[in-house]
């Protein structure tokens, strides 16, 4: 009798796995084929070269239009051309020019393919360590739907950006496998996935510190003081590739890039910083006046602008003070969700999400305030409503909490 009530229940579940595949591959289908589609105008329309920064990376680049030779594979690696190092974009960029040459056309079409490809890997991303797939739909979609989007995927310049974003994904996805099975062989992965990403774009610098946040929440690996001890020896060689890549970004860039502090002072540094806080935010919930470049504003400590600022981040501390179970830093989400059996949370009564910022500004490079290309990896960040259970299960956390949305940003 107990023989044939587990043949049933094996046969019953077989259906339900091969359903749950089945959706989650259509959900991943559908989040690609949007995202080209929400696009592809900037492809099949006429969309010329930008006059920002495109000439000089591909339209008048003899290095990019001549294609994909030794020479040229030997110039990316090697060069400092337009006060960056990033050899990946520059072979991606030379590949493009061997089918398209000096037509827009591929350049725009693989930029949008790359994108379409990060909003399916977001959703792979988030379904693995949260296990909720129409949530982490929701987040991809909301993620890669966003205006604030347009200037990564239209501007070939951008290149970098989505390119960098597909190697974060991967690097986060490496991460989730090895946390499951520990091998070095999957650490590895995530290593190489890293490395590739910062010879991508350099903004992945945070990253290392992103995966010790996931190992809090949700991974939750964090456990007594020799497992928190592990935890960051274990991040050791992800930290050293991101420094010898900051030395190499700092030493590029360090030729025109970089303002001195006799351009900007520290203190209107530290007033940019705060007040580009308050504009990103804005910008995400309210994406209108949008544009591709905004100039620097010279702002004082008294501007009202930074003042409320300052508040909004003060406040946000606040409310992260108030969370027993919640580190007390300054870039808080807290989130409020329900906890079904079998999900892993922090103890109740709160969660918490923490994240790196997008660039504020504190370290000057170039003339611009805002850049809606530096958000492109941490406004994930801000639209996660993750009310689902991460990669590693138990069962001991059965608590109902209140609303799984967003609640504090900071």
């Amino acid at each position: 009798m107990n023989q044939r009530t587990d043949q049933a229940a094996i046969s019953t579940s077989r259906p339900n796995a091969f359903a749950e595949v089945k959706r989650n591959w259509l959900l991943a289908a559908a989040l690609f084929v949007g995202s080209f589609l929400l696009y592809s105008p900037a492809t099949w329309y006429p969309f010329p070269f930008c006059q920002l920064d495109d000439e000089g990376y591909v339209a008048q680049n003899h290095r990019v239009l001549n294609g994909l030779s030794f020479d040229n594979i030997i110039w990316a690696f090697t060069t400092n051309y337009q006060a960056n190092w990033h050899p990946l974009t520059w072979l991606s960029l030379q590949l493009d020019a061997e089918y398209s040459g000096r037509s827009a056309f591929g350049y725009h079409l693989t930029n949008d393919l790359l994108h379409a490809a990060n909003a399916a890997l977001l959703f792979w991303v988030l379904l693995q360590m949260t296990g909720r797939p129409w949530h982490s739909a929701t987040v991809a979609a909301l993620w890669a739907l966003h205006p604030l989007r347009v200037e990564s995927v239209i501007w070939v310049t951008e290149r970098k950006d989505v390119l960098s974003t597909l190697f974060w994904l991967l690097t986060m996805l490496a991460y989730v496998s090895y946390v499951r099975r520990p091998s070095v062989l999957r650490y590895m992965y995530v290593a190489i996935a890293l490395a590739l990403g910062l010879m991508s774009k350099p903004m992945l610098v945070t990253l290392p510190c992103v995966l010790l946040l996931l190992d809090y929440w949700p991974l939750r690996r964090f456990g007594n003081t020799a497992t928190t001890g592990w935890l960051i020896v274990e991040k050791i060689p992800l930290l050293a590739i991101v420094i010898g890549s900051s030395v190499v970004t700092y030493i590029v860039q360090s030729t025109w890039a970089v303002r001195e502090f006799s351009q900007y002072p520290l203190d209107s540094r530290i007033a940019n910083a705060l007040a580009t806080y308050i504009l990103y935010l804005v910008q995400s919930v309210w994406p209108v006046e949008l544009a591709p470049y905004y100039p620097y504003v010279f702002r004082a400590l008294t501007d009202p602008l930074v003042i409320a600022s300052a508040i909004a981040l003060a406040a946000g501390l606040g409310v992260g003070q108030e969370m027993e179970h919640c580190p007390v830093v300054p870039d808080v989400v807290a989130v409020h969700g329900e906890v079904r059996p079998g999900d892993i949370a922090l103890d109740p009564p709160h969660r918490c999400r923490l994240r790196a910022q997008p660039c504020p500004g504190r370290r000057e490079r170039g003339r611009r305030q805002v850049e809606h290309r530096h958000r492109r990896v941490t406004a994930r960040e801000q639209i996660v409503d993750e009310r689902g259970g991460p990669a590693a299960r138990s069962e001991e956390h059965t608590s109902e909490l209140q609303s799984p949305y967003v609640i504090s940003y900071a």
